[in-house]
C-alpha cells in the first residue's frame, strides 16, 4: 500500500533538520560523526548508545569493504559510513555487509537511518536495508537470523523493466515502490521503519531535497521473531567514488521510545457458518499501541463467562453454538493512550446450518475435526463464492475457473457409497490452470500429530510436476499436506522434509474412480492410506516429524508453489483432525461411506423415521413378508399396531 505525503517519526524540513536527529525520547542513536570514529570504521566499535557494535561478519572478496567518507562529490550527507566494492564487477565480485543490534523493537517504536545509495546500474549490481532478528547479519551460510522486512535495490539490468526502482521485501513477497534510486541518492534519504503490531510494520522513505516525494508501505513481515538487528549491504560493482556514484552511504542510526499509535483494524473478522455445538472463533488483526479491546453483540458490550472467552481480546471464542448466539458481532478497539478508537466493520455474523444426516458426515463430525469442507456448494465459482465449513467456521473461496455443483460435478454417490446424498457434489481442478482449486485459510496446527482426510478421483495419469491435492504453504509454513509424487503414487510433504515429499509410497488410486486417502501424521511415523471398493492399502513412513505450524493459506487441488502443480480430478470431503487415528478409526470412516443408517424417533404419539438415501421397506413381523412404502425421509407415522418393523432397500 502505497501513498504520497507521508512522513514518519520526526519532522522532515529539509536535509539540515534531518542530520541534527532531532527526534523525541530516543533510546539508542550513533552517527559516523562521533568520535568513536575518527580514525576509520572497524568491525567491533560501537560509538553512540543504544545499540551493539558493528558487525561486518559476511563480507566476501576484498579484505577492506566498509571505511569513511566526507570528500566524494556524490555524497551529500557529509562525514559518512561508506560500504565500497574495491574489487567489484567487471573485476570481482565483492560483497560488503555491516549491522549492529538493539534491544528488540516494540510496537509503537521508529528505527532510522539516514542514508545515500549509489545509482550506478549493472548485471546483478545490490544493496539492501535489512530488519532482522537473529543478533547477527543474514548471509550465505549463516545460522540463526532471518530477514524480517527489506528496502532493496537488484538491477537485473538490462532485462529489469523497473530497473533502478526502489523494493519491498516483507510478508507478501516482494514489490515495487514508486521511488527510484536517482530520487534518494540527491541529496539522501531517511527510511523511517516503525512496528505497528506484532506482524505488522510502517515505513516512511524520504528525499531529503524532496520531503513531499515521500512514500509510505504498511505491510506484514515475513519470517518470525523479534527485530533486533539492522544491517546493510553493497555489492557487485566496482568502486569509483571520485568519478561515478558507486557507494553506500550511512550518516546516522536512531532508535525512538515507545509512541502511542492510533488502533487500525487491517484484517476485519469474517462471519461463521456452523453446525450447532460447534465452536465459532472471531478474530481480528489490529495495529496501534497500546490497545484495550471490546468485542460486542448486536452493540451491546460481551463479557466473559460460560461458553464465552476472549471478550476482550482481538479473538473471541463460542463454545457450543446455538440459536441464542446467532448475531452480528463487532469489535471496538481502543487506544488507552488517547489516540482514538474503531469499530470493525462490516459486522461479523454467525449463522447456524443443519448437517446432512447423511452416515459419512456423521462419522465426521463426530471424530471432532478442527476443519471439514464439504465442497458441496451449488453457486458459481466465477463468482468466488465461498466453500463451507461447518465444523470450524474456516470457509474457503472457490477459484474463478473451478467447476462444482453448480456445473454438477458428482461426488461420491449411492449406489456406490450410499453414505452420501444422492446429489452430493465435489471440486473439480484441472492441470496446468489457474484458479481452478479452492482455498482456504491457515489451520495453524503447529503439530506432529494430525489426520487428514479426502476423497479423490483422478481424471488419468498426473502431472510429472508433483501436483497438491490439499497443500499449506506460505508464511512460515514452506509446505504441508497430501499431494502426489513421481508415477501417480500418492505422497505427502511435512515441513519440506526431503524425507516426506521423496518418499515413494507405492499407493497409486485408480483413475476415473473415487478413493478415499488419509494421511496420519504422529512424532515418529507417518501412514498414508488409500481406500476404495477394490480393497484397503496402507504405508508407513517411520522417520521423525516436527511440529508443521499451518499458518500459510492451503489449496485444495493445487500446490501454491506452481500452477503446473495442479491436480487434474475430483476431489471431495476435506477433513482436519488434530490428533492421529488409529487403523481402525481410519476404516471406520471409510465404512460410513459404504452404509446406511435407519433412525426412528417418538414424536409425541407419532414416529419419525428418517434415512439418506434407499426405499422404505415395512412388515409386521421382522421375518416379513415386506411391502414397499413409498415415503420420503423423514417419515411420520401414528403407530396403529403392537409393533411394526421397517428397513431400507438400497439398490
Amino acid at each position: 500500500m502505497l501513498r504520497r505525503g507521508v512522513v514518519m517519526a520526526c519532522a522532515v524540513s529539509g536535509a539540515t533538520a534531518i542530520l541534527t536527529g532531532i527526534c523525541s525520547g530516543q533510546i539508542a542513536s550513533d552517527s559516523a560523526t562521533d568520535p568513536t570514529y575518527a580514525s576509520g570504521w572497524f568491525a567491533g566499535q560501537n560509538g553512540g548508545f543504544g545499540f551493539s557494535p558493528w558487525d561486518f561478519t559476511g563480507t566476501s572478496g576484498s579484505a577492506i569493504q566498509q571505511g569513511m567518507d566526507n570528500s566524494s562529490p556524490f555524497n551529500h550527507l557529509g562525514l559518512s559510513w561508506t560500504l565500497f566494492n574495491p574489487n567489484g564487477k567487471p573485476n570481482g565480485s565483492d560483497l560488503a555487509e555491516a549491522g549492529r543490534g538493539f534491544a528488540p523493537l516494540q510496537v509503537g517504536q521508529t528505527l532510522s537511518t539516514v542514508f545515500e545509495n549509489p545509482t550506478n546500474r549493472i548485471f546483478f549490481r545490490g544493496y539492501t536495508i535489512k530488519l532482522v532478528s537473529g543478533s547477527n547479519n543474514v548471509y550465505s551460510g549463516s545460522s540463526g537470523s532471518v530477514e524480517r522486512a527489506a528496502l532493496y535495490m537488484f538491477d537485473y539490468y538490462p532485462y529489469d523493466a523497473n530497473v533502478g526502482n526502489w523494493k519491498i521485501g516483507d510478508g507478501a513477497g516482494n514489490s515495487y515502490s514508486a521511488l527510484y534510486d536517482t530520487n534518494t541518492a540527491a541529496a539522501g534519504a531517511r527510511l523511517d521503519f516503525a512496528l505497528t503490531g506484532p506482524d505488522n510494520y510502517q515505513f516512511t522513505l524520504t528525499p531529503l531535497n524532496n520531503p513531499a516525494m515521500a512514500y509510505t508501505n504498511a505491510g506484514t513481515l515475513k519470517n518470525s521473531g523479534p527485530i533486533d538487528w539492522i544491517q546493510f549491504e553493497l555489492y557487485d560493482a566496482l568502486s569509483d567514488p571520485t568519478n561515478s556514484d558507486t557507494d553506500f552511504y550511512v550518516r546516522s542510526i536512531t532508535l525512538t521510545s515507545v509512541h502511542p499509535i492510533p488502533p487500525q483494524i487491517v484484517v476485519e473478522p469474517v462471519s461463521r457458518v456452523l453446525y450447532p455445538g460447534r465452536t465459532a472463533r472471531f478474530s481480528a488483526t489490529v495495529i496501534g499501541t497500546p490497545l484495550a479491546y471490546q468485542w460486542r453483540k448486536n452493540g451491546t458490550n460481551i463479557t466473559n463467562g460460560g461458553k464465552t472467552s476472549g471478550a476482550l481480546t482481538a479473538n473471541l471464542v463460542i463454545t457450543n453454538v446455538g440459536p441464542a448466539d446467532v448475531a452480528a458481532y463487532t469489535l471496538v478497539v481502543t487506544n488507552t493512550a488517547g489516540a482514538g478508537a474503531v469499530t470493525s466493520a462490516p459486522a461479523a455474523t454467525l449463522t447456524l446450518a443443519q448437517p446432512s444426516g447423511t452416515p459419512y458426515e456423521n462419522a465426521v463430525l463426530a471424530a471432532n475435526p478442527i476443519a471439514h469442507w464439504r465442497l458441496n456448494e451449488t453457486g458459481n465459482p466465477a463468482t468466488n463464492p465461498p466453500a463451507y465449513d461447518y465444523a470450524g467456521g474456516l470457509a474457503g473461496t472457490y477459484g474463478s475457473v473451478a467447476t462444482n455443483g453448480f456445473y454438477a460435478i458428482a461426488g461420491p454417490q449411492p449406489p456406490d457409497f450410499p453414505g452420501f446424498e444422492t446429489n452430493n457434489y465435489a471440486l473439480e481442478s484441472t492441470a496446468n490452470t489457474d484458479q481452478s482449486w479452492v482455498t482456504v485459510p491457515s489451520l495453524y496446527l503447529n503439530t506432529n500429530t494430525a489426520t487428514l482426510t479426502l476423497w479423490l478421483n483422478p481424471n488419468g495419469s498426473q502431472s510429472p510436476y508433483t501436483p497438491g491435492v490439499f497443500v499449506s504453504r506460505g508464511a512460515t509454513t514452506i509446505a504441508a499436506g497430501i499431494g502426489y509424487s513421481y508415477n501417480d503414487q500418492i505422497g505427502y510433504n511435512w515441513n519440506d522434509d526431503p524425507a516426506t515429499y521423496n518418499f515413494q509410497s507405492g499407493l497409486v488410486p485408480p483413475f476415473n474412480q473415487w478413493s478415499f486417502v488419509a494421511l496420519v501424521v504422529n512424532p515418529t511415523n507417518a501412514t498414508l492410506y488409500v481406500i476404495n471398493t477394490n480393497g484397503v492399502s496402507s504405508v508407513d513412513n517411520p522417520i521423525q516429524h516436527l511440529n508443521a505450524v499451518w499458518d500459510g493459506n492451503a489449496h485444495i487441488g493445487n500446490d501454491a508453489n506452481n500452477v503446473n502443480r495442479t491436480f487434474n480430478g475430483l476431489i471431495d470431503e476435506v477433513a482436519v483432525f488434530n490428533y492421529a487415528f488409529t487403523p481402525d478409526q481410519v476404516l471406520s470412516l471409510y465404512n460410513a461411506s459404504t452404509s446406511v443408517t435407519l433412525t426412528i424417533q417418538r414424536v409425541g404419539a407419532n414416529v419419525r423415521l428418517t434415512w439418506p438415501v434407499g426405499t422404505l421397506l415395512e412388515a409386521n413381523n421382522v421375518t416379513g413378508p415386506w411391502a414397499t412404502n413409498n415415503a420420503a425421509s423423514p417419515y411420520t407415522v401414528a403407530p396403529t399396531a403392537a409393533k411394526k418393523f421397517y428397513r431400507v432397500l438400497v439398490q
